[in-house]
């Protein structure tokens, strides 16, 4: 009966641990910025089981009434490569950006994030999604509304980058 016990003991204590190493590797989510960066920045952090990569990238755009001139609407575009900004685009149009990724190392997790006043007008064609080794993506972002107005914050690339082989299998099921 006493060995019963203890068995008993020792798999409850087995089967705490596994939910707990799950626990941590399955929900260990970035927590929103505290305040959005105004160039582009990178931060590395990692634990036991993960590297992890935050690409921090100012966002901003406007949506304005249709300005029309010559039966033509006009839209602000800006092509600035150290921030994603939309420009000024009237209302209920889209603007479309692209980023291009590449993963040159093992697999990784990644999640595309927007955050602060924009991030309601923005969509994210793919925001979490697993790169294989050498492979290239791009993630299309729209920008678009019906509220005129002045938005900003950033948008965060974060990838997860197992430190052990045998936890790649579980990347579509880690959070960012």
């Amino acid at each position: 009966m006493r060995m019963n016990k203890k068995l008993l003991a020792v798999v409850l204590f087995l089967f705490i641990l596994a939910i707990g190493f799950l626990g941590f590797i399955l929900l260990g989510e970035t927590p929103e910025p505290g305040e959005y960066v105004k160039r582009i920045s990178r931060e590395h952090t990692e634990d036991l089981f993960f590297e992890k990569a935050i690409d921090r990238i100012p966002a901003r755009g406007n949506i304005t009434y249709p300005r029309v001139e010559n039966r033509t609407i006009k839209v602000g575009v800006s092509t600035d490569p150290d921030e994603l900004n939309f420009g000024a685009v009237p209302q209920n149009m889209t603007v479309r950006k692209f980023i291009n990724l590449h993963n040159k190392d093992i697999n990784v997790k990644v999640c595309v994030i927007p955050y602060g006043s924009i991030r309601q007008f923005i969509k994210i064609e793919q925001n979490n999604f697993i790169m294989k080794t050498n492979e290239s993506r791009e993630v299309m972002i729209e920008f678009s509304g019906d509220r005129i107005g002045s938005y900003n914050g950033e948008l965060d690339v974060i990838t997860k980058k197992p430190k052990y082989g045998f936890l790649e299998p579980l990347l579509p099921f880690v959070a960012c």
